[in-house]
């Protein structure tokens, strides 16, 4: 109880309940325990005082005096003393039990790490009551608490909350592996107007991509020029088209703007770079003997919009007719004759 004990006593008589008072400072420390054993309302000093305790402010208590114990008191409520709490002299310890640790009065430290002890930085997580032990007390072994119960036992001041969040975000910066920035690399715009790789679909959905490469001519130049925009789109679907009948996954352009050519050639830049030639589909060369994928590349850009000449060892046409019928003039009919000829070994496509 806040104000003591009861002891009970077993008589002849039967059990009598006798009422042992203490006087507590305020830090909760028994002072004084004392009894009316003859139920007269007067505490004899000499009889009925059955124990006083001293202490130091951290609790070690006085010796050499007030040492004698009446055997009126109760040994084991006896034990109890400073902060109103058990002494515990096994093995010779003298710690104080404070339930959540052991406290040693002769050093004034916990014998036991403070389990708050991240609340508390500025201080030792063995430090007894903020080393003020006059002010401050401990009820249960986990933080001080002062005169104020219920208010924060200790409030850091503004500065240090900050400065020890802007040090806690430091080192978790720190913590963190540094991690590589990389170069997002741009993108490469289409050039609607130069030839790429080609997207594609077969017949059974499936994606892939036609290769599209390029080779130098008998002048030196590479056939990867910039040609007129409408002749991509017709290559390009061409390529789409046939792919859908028999697999399409490379082409070789001989010639753009570059390669020889007669004046009036649609190949070069003055006359609008509306023509390329194929010298290979599938890493095959085309050859007199067409393959099936040459044959359905040029059966495709049959059916292109603005498709001219579609020259090679499958068809001769220019703008969708016979380049080559019976109706031609002798003299005509020998110089197409001599077109063909020239196209056995390569496809020639132009657009208007």
């Amino acid at each position: 109880h806040a104000e003591g004990y009861v002891k009970a006593d077993v008589t002849s008589s039967g059990v009598e309940m006798n009422y042992v008072y203490q006087y507590k400072d305020h830090l909760g420390n028994i002072r004084l325990s004392y009894t009316d054993n003859n139920n007269d309302g007067v505490i004899t000093a000499s009889t009925e005082i059955i124990e006083e305790k001293n202490y130091y402010p951290f609790g070690l208590q006085h010796k050499g005096y007030n040492n004698d114990r009446s055997s009126i008191g109760n040994s084991k409520a006896e034990k109890f003393g400073y902060n109103g709490k058990e002494l515990n002299e096994e093995l010779g310890l003298e710690w104080h039990d404070f339930s959540a640790r052991n406290y040693d009065a002769s050093i004034g430290r916990w014998m036991n790490i403070d389990p708050l002890a991240e609340d508390m930085r500025r201080y030792s997580p063995y430090n007894y009551a903020f080393d003020n032990p006059v002010y401050w007390i401990d009820p249960d072994g986990m933080a001080p608490q002062g005169p104020d119960i219920g208010k924060p036992v200790f409030e850091e001041p503004e500065w240090m909350t900050k400065f020890l969040a802007f040090l806690t975000t430091m080192n978790s910066k720190k913590a963190e592996p540094k991690q590589k920035k990389t170069k997002k690399k741009k993108e490469k715009k289409k050039v609607d107007n130069k030839f790429t790789d080609i997207e594609v679909v077969d017949k059974d959905g499936n994606k892939s991509t036609v290769k599209v490469k390029f080779q130098n001519t008998k002048d030196g130049k590479s056939s990867d020029n910039v040609v007129n925009k409408n002749l991509v789109k017709a290559v390009e679907g061409a390529v789409k088209e046939a792919h859908k009948k028999t697999p399409i996954t490379e082409i070789l352009i001989t010639a753009t703007t570059n390669g020889v050519h007669g004046p009036s050639s649609r190949h070069y830049k003055s006359n609008g770079s509306k023509a390329i030639d194929l010298g290979a589909v599938n890493g095959v060369n085309i050859s007199a003997s067409p393959t099936d994928a040459v044959k359905e590349l040029q059966n495709a850009f049959e059916n292109q919009s603005g498709a001219r000449e579609n020259f090679g060892p499958h068809l001769m046409k220019k703008s969708g007719s016979e380049y080559i019928h019976s109706g031609l003039k002798a003299k005509l009919k020998k110089a197409r004759e001599k077109v063909k000829s020239n196209h056995k070994t390569h496809i020639h496509w132009s657009v208007n």
